[in-house]
């Protein structure tokens, strides 16, 4: 919390040393930087009204990733991005291809609603919002656009239209600057809820644009159009940024055969991109010679995903694409393949895509093991760590036998003292035994958990439990997360990853549903923690669990204020999951854009 001047931490977000991994160094960062930029964007300059609450939480969730870059550049890919930030953006994709989705300026009537609005859209889209205006402001424009802004507002209060005073104040005393308000484009996006996809399609004179919303499920009413700042670069190098305001738009830039066109460049901007067949198979070309790479590659990649996780083309579609371009990609598209192939895997488990993904991971995670190997080297960099302990995961998961025997191995030679387990490997390596354990690594792991002192340590151990297969050990787990040994804060941590465990599914929802009322009691409104045990039933697939829920959350003794939005959005992430079950399971799926 970013008193004023007095910065208090929960020990997990703060407390951590050299042996530390660098997951856990990398997140206390971030917390350390978010809650010093509130000194600026918070204290020094406060929202007149909480409507306007992502003036606090956006600015610190974008200045904390630019602070992190530059502080610590070997954890940045390219830009002074970092891959966080990515994944911030991508947490607000998520949460705004909701129908129940709301804008990042939302209009608070009551108290009770305060704690809803503490969530993605306020923190991840405003800040995914602010790096895309600092893009197409430019960058001196937009920080002579915040010294302003907070010069003239010092100690005192503010609005959004101070802001977008200050940076178009900042954009007139340019040279040569543009005739499009910023204040204009910005404000458009922070006061209509969801986002755009823009179409891309090569003709004889360029290449044609169309935009429309994105909705994860159900069709968007035509008609409204976004002001895009379309950043773009050809496979010839040329690189040029035009603002699709209307419906659609044309790039003039006659593209060769086979040749790629790459929008939103360095994912700078918040849309998604459908490219035609052939502007698509170009792109993954390039991605597959490394002509893409970083956050391009990423982008691609991740658009691609959720076109399949909506449900709007195939899955097989995905997985050739992955299985054609996305084998030998860098940092972090190949994490980030990897993540969804798992995705789907634990989503359609049972069925024929199933398997597939589950080729395709073993396929491309033995690669990259393969290059990485076990063991940390030398001066390796930060992604190489990062990625080992995804890689280890994910062939866990699908229990591939050699990385299971060898995850064994090291853990047998842990618990009997005879080795240590680098910390980047722990939770890879835990996991990949709870996944493959019983009773005597769960008691063993839980015994741990209530020994341990160091929060890192003790937040894994404990995370851990909710891995295992067997149906009666999710359940001893879920259990002793509501005891007196689990502290009321870190409850949530075992029905969380519980939630992706496919064999825990209807556990979670039994357990959700059975202890409502001691949660309820446990978590008053105001401490915004119970919202977190709605979201972990957006994993759930099947239509009797959907009429479940809804039935459960219909009485009023079980409805409360702060949970109604994540309810919603709950819901929409079932609805698509039960879709995407049902389509692949007949093998089924046709293209709907």
């Amino acid at each position: 919390m970013e008193n004023w001047g007095a910065i208090t931490f929960r020990e997990s977000d703060l407390l951590g040393n050299e042996k530390s991994s660098i997951a856990v160094k990398q997140r206390i960062a971030e917390v350390i930087a978010h809650e010093l930029a509130h000194q600026w964007f918070g204290d020094l300059v406060t929202m007149k009204w909480w409507d306007d609450l992502w003036l606090n939480e956006s600015f610190a969730t974008f200045m904390s990733y630019k602070t992190l870059a530059a502080t610590f550049p070997e954890w940045a890919i390219g830009d002074g991005l970092l891959s966080d930030t990515l994944d911030s953006m991508d947490l607000a994709f998520a949460e705004d291809q909701l129908k129940a989705t709301h804008p990042v300026s939302t209009h608070v009537r009551d108290p009770s609603e305060i704690s809803a609005i503490f969530d993605n859209i306020s923190y991840d889209k405003g800040g995914a919002l602010l790096r895309m205006i600092e893009d197409y402001a430019g960058k001196e424009t937009f920080r002579r656009g915040l010294h302003i802004y907070l010069k003239k507002h010092a100690y005192s209060n503010a609005t959004k239209y101070d802001l977008w005073n200050a940076i178009d104040e900042a954009a007139e005393r340019r040279k040569g600057g543009s005739g499009t308000s910023v204040g204009q484009v910005a404000g458009f996006w922070v006061d209509t809820p969801g986002y755009p996809v823009v179409y891309a399609t090569k003709t004889a004179k360029g290449v044609n644009l169309r935009q429309e919303r994105f909705l994860l499920i159900g069709e968007a009413a035509s008609g409204k159009s976004w002001p895009v700042p379309v950043h773009y670069i050809t496979g010839r190098g040329k690189e040029g940024l035009l603002l699709l305001s209307k419906t659609s738009a044309s790039i003039p830039v006659k593209l060769r055969d086979g040749e790629f066109i790459k929008l939103n460049r360095g994912q700078k901007g918040m849309y998604r991109v459908w490219y035609g067949d052939k502007l698509l198979a170009a792109v993954g070309a390039a991605i597959r010679d490394g002509k893409l790479k970083g956050a391009d590659a990423w982008g691609a990649e991740n658009d691609l995903f959720v076109f399949a996780r909506a449900g709007k083309i195939p899955v097989s579609d995905y997985l050739d694409f992955v299985t054609k371009y996305c084998m030998r990609c860098d940092y972090p598209t190949n994490e980030n393949t990897l993540s969804h192939l798992v995705w789907f895997f634990i989503m359609l488990n049972g069925t024929p895509t199933a398997k597939e993904a589950s080729a395709i991971i073993s396929k491309l995670a033995n690669s990259l093991l393969q290059r990485l190997g076990f063991e940390r080297r030398q001066g390796e960099s930060s992604f190489d760590t990062l990625l080992r302990g995804a890689v280890i995961s994910g062939l866990g998961l699908i229990g591939d036998k050699r990385v299971v025997s060898k995850a064994r191995a090291l853990f047998d030679g842990y618990v009997a003292g005879r080795q240590q387990i680098d910390p980047n490997l722990k939770s890879a390596i835990f996991g990949t035994v709870a996944m493959n354990g019983g009773v005597k690594e769960f008691e063993w792991f839980k015994k741990r958990y209530v020994e341990e002192h160091v929060p890192e340590e003790k937040l894994r151990f404990l995370a851990v439990l909710g891995r295992f297969r067997n149906p009666r050990l999710v359940s001893s787990a879920l259990k002793f997360a509501l005891s007196e040994s689990v502290r009321s804060q870190d409850t949530v941590s075992i029905p969380s990853v519980a939630s992706s465990n496919p064999n825990a599914g209807r556990l979670i929802l039994d357990w959700t549903i059975r202890n409502w009322p001691a949660l309820r009691k446990r978590y008053p409104p105001g401490t915004m923690m119970l919202k977190y045990f709605v979201m972990n039933l957006s994993s759930q697939k099947e239509s009797r669990a959907k009429e479940r829920i809804v039935a459960f959350f219909s009485k009023k003794e079980n409805s409360d204020a702060d949970v109604v939005p994540e309810l919603r959005r709950s819901l929409e992430r079932i609805e698509a999951n039960i879709r995407l079950v049902n389509v692949n399971k007949l093998g089924e799926g046709q293209r709907r854009l």
